[in-house]
Order: structure tokens, then sequence, then C-alpha cells
């Protein structure tokens, strides 16, 4: 058996999406005002935070301003606040518009914004906070003692593609925590192990999936003012 390193924490994230980014930051203030000095930690597999968080994004900037009151003085990387909304039927040469747009799909008062800018932000004041951050590292499996989730077990490095060592070879470290946050995005493999070991899905409806695709647009100066959004469906998948 390989040596591993083993570090010993509070509180462990998996993955350092926007949900586990907020959950960090909330939880360590409210422990800190109960005069406790958590540590505190996130992995997170990509190359930086941020580095998978790949979409655009509408943000409704209630939780946040819950979150960080002063967000915006400390620099939150919004692009635009929601100034024009549309709502179009696309074909393959003609847009058709919706007379109005459904109210579950209005974002009046709310910002434009990168995913990924997001969640860099919000690893800069986690990390402001004492939270620390391992990025490159990915969890290989869970921790237990007695059925109780007790950390992760981060990824060998230096393996070959037909899963033998190489001389680089490093055995992975463990982390172990007293509370383990699973924030791997959807359908994990560290989730899918606990769903199974713990039979969390027996007797539950099948999980719904739906297909998200990303198209990037490259438009010429000025041609869309900043807050514009529009909202299509049709063409080119309908």
């Amino acid at each position: 058996m390989p040596e591993r390193e083993i570090l010993e924490i509070d509180v462990l994230f998996v993955g350092a999406g926007p949900a586990s980014l907020s959950g960090a930051i909330h939880l360590n203030r409210l422990l800190k005002e109960n005069g406790e000095e958590p540590s505190i930690a996130i992995i997170e597999k990509g190359a930086e935070v941020g580095a998978h968080s790949l979409s655009g994004a509408i943000v409704d900037p209630r939780a946040l301003q819950e979150l960080i009151p002063d967000y915006m003085d400390k620099g939150v990387p919004f692009e635009s606040e929601v100034k024009e909304e549309h709502m179009y039927y696309l074909s393959l040469s003609r847009k058709f518009p919706f007379p109005f747009i459904p109210k579950s799909m209005s974002h009046h008062g709310c910002y434009v914004a990168s995913l990924g800018k997001l969640t860099r932000w919000l690893g800069n004041i986690c990390e402001e906070q004492g939270i620390d951050i391992f990025c490159g590292f990915s969890g290989s499996e869970l921790l237990y003692e007695d059925d109780r989730v007790v950390g992760v077990r981060l990824g060998d490095r230096g393996i070959d593609k037909n899963g033998q060592p190489k001389p680089n070879y490093e055995a992975g470290g463990d982390i172990r925590a007293k509370v383990t946050v699973l924030g791997e995005g959807t359908h994990g493999n560290l989730t899918k192990e606990l769903i199974t070991k713990c039979h969390l899905r027996s007797g539950k409806n099948p999980q719904v999936w739906a297909l998200g695709v990303k198209e990037l647009w490259q438009m010429p100066p000025d041609t869309v003012p900043a807050g514009y959004v529009a909202h299509t469906m049709g063409f080119p998948l309908g």
C-alpha cells in the first residue's frame, strides 16, 4: 500500500462551484461569529477556480446581497444590469417575437455575468477569509468509518493510460474532515458512490436530465447594447 499524506480539517467542500464557495463563505462567517476558528478547505479538479464554470448567467443579486452585503464595493464582476429583454421563436431565416415575457423568465433587477468570472471572484473572497482552495485535485473516493463519511481520498498522480504507476507516481493524499459537503456538479463520481452505498435512490423517481448546449457568437462592436437579453427557442435545435 502506498504511503499517503493525511490532512485533518473541520469541513471539506468538494468542487469549487458557486454553491460550495458560497457555502464555505457563509459557514466560515457563522463559526467565527460564534468564537470559533474553523479549518475549511475546498478541492477543485480544474486548474483554477472557474475553469469548469463555462456558461454565461443572469444573476439575481438577492442571495448575493445576503451573503456579501458590500458585493458591489468588492468589485463583483457583473457585466451589466439587465436593461432590455425579449423572447423570440427562431426559424432558419426569421425571428418571431413573443408579445410578452413570462414572469418566470423576466429578469428585471438582475445582472448579466460570466459564471467563470463570478466563481473566481468568490474564490478570492474565500481565500481572503482564510479558506483553503486546492486546485488541480480531484476526489477519487470517499473515506468511511462505520458507514460515516469522514473525508475524501485525492486521486493518484503519475498514472499511465493502463492505470500503472509511472516514474513520477505520487499517491493521492487523504483529507479527513468532520463534515464533507459534495458540490461536485451533476452526477459527480463521489455523489454516485454515496448514492449507491447508502441506497439514496431506493423508492425514488428516476432523475430527469436535460442537455445544455453552449454557442458563442462573435458580434461586431456596438451590435448589441449592454444589458440586452434575448430568450430564444426553435432554430437550430427545434
